[in-house]
């Protein structure tokens, strides 16, 4: 009689964990679906506003009443400023996308095998903004640096630096048939 009833405190205690493990999950997938859904409407909306948000960003008077342009307000702009403009450049996209995905995976009890998207992600964001900043450079003065960000810039530098323009070509090429390798085996034979 005690084994039975001991059994049943355990299994008792084992479902109230379970569920609170599972609010949990599901508040935090719902959460970061929600921040992904913000960061792509931040994003989206500097890149039409960026003039317009980097100005109210670097604005230092008090007196000066500000006015942000970016639909998700100051924060918004300043998230989407340190993302596209002094981060990725364009391939910023690849974030809010990696972080919707987690959240939905989280959100609706997926398996969480996310290792090789986030790092076919990660490739794609840094050789994304490697190749735009190494194309453009700072052509146009988009987003306040270029469209491969302050990031792309600053690598094509450094390995223009390192390596040299051919040995920087070489790594952006090699960078893009190793994300093409993971995203599809069969990449070489196309």
């Amino acid at each position: 009689m005690a084994k039975s009833k001991n059994s049943k405190q355990s299994d008792v205690a084992s479902a109230e964990s379970l569920s609170r493990w599972e609010n949990v999950r599901l508040i935090a997938g719902f959460a970061l679906v929600i921040f992904g859904i913000f960061l792509t409407c931040s994003i989206i909306s500097y890149l039409f506003y960026w003039k317009e948000d980097v100005s109210a960003i670097h604005e230092t008077n008090p007196r000066v009443d500000v006015e942000y342009m970016n639909i998700c307000g100051p924060m918004g702009a300043r998230v989407a400023h340190g993302l596209v403009g002094c981060g990725f450049g364009l391939f910023a996209f690849v974030l809010p996308l990696f972080i919707t995905v987690f959240g939905w995976r989280l959100f609706r009890f997926k398996s969480l095998r996310l290792y090789r998207f986030g790092i076919i992600c990660a490739l794609v964001l840094l050789m994304g903004s490697l190749t735009l900043g190494a194309t453009f450079k700072t052509a146009w003065e988009l987003f306040g640096s270029g469209l491969g960000g302050e990031y792309g810039i600053s690598l094509d530098i450094w390995l223009g630096d390192m390596i040299g323009s051919v040995g920087t070509l070489l790594v952006i090429v090699a960078g893009w048939i190793m994300a093409g390798l993971l995203i599809n085996r069969n990449f070489l034979r196309v």
